[in-house]
């Protein structure tokens, strides 16, 4: 992680320098669509989310331009923007391209792949955030049976449709996914926000269902960590 993490620095320093070589260039440069593409996908991967999500929602019209005849190209990208824009908290914005990302990997790779999957899993998590919880149900429930139960992703996934039944009224569904999904969570360093929401989720939780006590005892897990 420290290698390529170095190397994403040494891109992100060539590609700002090329940014800055081509800022008089015609908007319509295919140069600059890519470079501006790969400057902000380099910033996402270095979790420089407030500074990519712009960029990408300036370049999201280019990917297909650019990379439209590369399937798995044009995924990755579209990819990235999505998670640039969740953790940007931009959720309105990033419905568009997660929804048009889902098209994608419906059309080109199989059920159960793990990207396919994630991308079904974003889209999910967005109706959460935007509070729309009967559409982001069935989303859900159709992801955490096909994420392997020894990745962190599906805990978050379960936590996630947690929250969609809380966001319902329907409490006693929600608790034991809201609870397991967040005790088993054990994301990596860059994804732990993804865990603090999910204790959020647990408080609100408590607090909805008229539980004070219950809520208290969770907060206080947020403040003690």
């Amino acid at each position: 992680m420290a290698t390529l993490a170095g190397f994403d620095e040494e891109a992100l320093k060539l590609f700002e320098e090329a940014m800055e070589a081509l800022k008089d260039a015609d908007k319509g440069n295919k140069l600059l669509r890519q470079t501006r593409l790969d400057l902000a996908f380099v910033l996402h991967r270095l979790d420089r989310f407030e500074e990519a999500a712009p960029l990408f929602l300036e370049a999201l019209p280019d990917i297909p331009i650019v990379h439209g005849a590369l399937p798995e190209e044009h995924m990755t990208y579209q990819l990235g923007a999505v998670i640039a824009l969740i953790g940007a908290a931009r959720w309105a914005e990033a419905e568009a391209p997660a929804r048009d990302l889902v098209g994608l990997e419906l059309k080109h790779r199989p059920r159960g792949h793990l990207q396919r999957e994630l991308s079904h899993l974003f889209l999910g998590s967005i109706l959460v955030h935007l509070g729309r919880f009967a559409e982001a149900e069935p989303i859900l429930s159709d992801v955490v049976p096909n994420l392997p139960e020894s990745v962190w992703i599906h805990h978050w996934a379960k936590n996630l449709l947690g929250g969609s039944f809380a966001g319902q009224g329907r409490y006693d569904e929600a608790e034991p996914l809201l609870l397991t999904g967040y005790e088993k969570m054990n994301p990596s360093e860059g994804a732990l926000r993804h865990k603090r929401e999910s204790l959020e989720r647990v408080v609100r939780l408590y607090d909805a269902w008229g539980k004070p006590d219950k809520a208290a005892e969770w907060r206080l897990k947020g403040e003690t960590k």
